[in-house]
């Protein structure tokens, strides 16, 4: 199978599932929300059905704050599907979110210094629309302003 250039082709839409709705709503308000256990505070991402340390079904959308840091990331240079074709090259990384060690999301990386990212830079989190939604996308942060 080949892939072909498709131009101005649509992006696949974000469909939200009973799970993860929370997320995407909060994300359409600008607001990165994850699950936290009512029981022993523990936040998973992504939306677990029950805590994966106490196993309590009792878990809340809890606003973040939106700062975090670069874990790992990889620049993609080939679409893997044609809609993103016109982004490339664009950054897809892992951001440890700053409330609980291990608490990480896959995000895009926005902006930034020519150098491009590097493991431990600073982030924060930014809305872009995205059809009926919007996507948490992390830009770096210099001096704790965004730049």
């Amino acid at each position: 199978m080949s892939s072909t250039f498709v131009p101005d082709a649509a992006k696949p839409a974000i469909v939200p599932t009973a799970a993860n709705r929370f997320f995407w709503e909060g994300a359409a308000r600008n607001r990165l929300l994850v699950q936290r256990c009512d029981a022993c505070g523990h936040f998973s991402h992504p939306a677990p059905v029950r805590c994966p340390v106490c196993l309590s079904l009792d878990l809340t959308p809890t606003k973040m704050s939106g700062q975090g840091t670069i874990f790992s990331f990889t620049i993609v240079r080939r679409a893997f599907h044609p809609g993103f074709a016109a982004d490339l090259p664009y950054v897809v990384a892992l951001v440890a979110l700053a409330e609980q060690a291990g608490l990480h999301l896959i995000t895009n990386i926005v902006g930034g210094p020519a150098e491009g990212p590097r493991i431990g830079m600073d982030v924060a989190v930014e809305f872009e629309p995205y059809g009926d939604f919007a996507r948490p996308v992390f830009r770096p942060v210099a001096s704790g302003v965004a730049t």
